[in-house]
């Protein structure tokens, strides 16, 4: 017990700064003019600011839990999840750390020419 307590400051300290570090990086996401959309390592849509949500079309609620092609079209949708399972299983990046011009497509259907950023 006496440990314990000993340890409860530093505990105490690092949990502070942990809520700290999520409270800043949630101010960014949120407030950030470009769209950001974060996936998991099956391209499944974790999430989704609100810049997003101006340019997709979307809210938030309605991509969670999706895949990220629903936000392309079919001639880029179509592979993507190989590209993606093939930077998971070679490490291989092709697109990562580099920007390229692609289309994205709105909820309505409408496609527009955006530039891409991935890390």
């Amino acid at each position: 017990m006496e440990e314990l307590e000993e340890r409860l400051p530093f505990i105490t300290k690092r949990l502070r700064l942990r809520d700290s570090r999520r409270r800043q990086f949630t101010a960014i996401f949120e407030h950030a003019v470009d769209a950001i959309i974060i996936i998991n390592m099956r391209g499944i849509i974790n999430r989704f600011n609100k810049a997003a949500e101006n340019i997709f079309g979307y809210l938030s609620d309605e991509v969670m839990g999706k895949n990220v092609s629903m936000l392309m079209p079919y001639s880029y949708s179509r592979e993507h999840d190989s590209y993606i399972s093939n930077y998971v299983t070679t490490g291989r990046k092709k697109v990562i750390g580099i920007g390229r011009e692609v289309e994205g497509m709105r909820k309505n259907g409408d496609t527009f020419p955006m530039e891409l950023a991935l890390s």
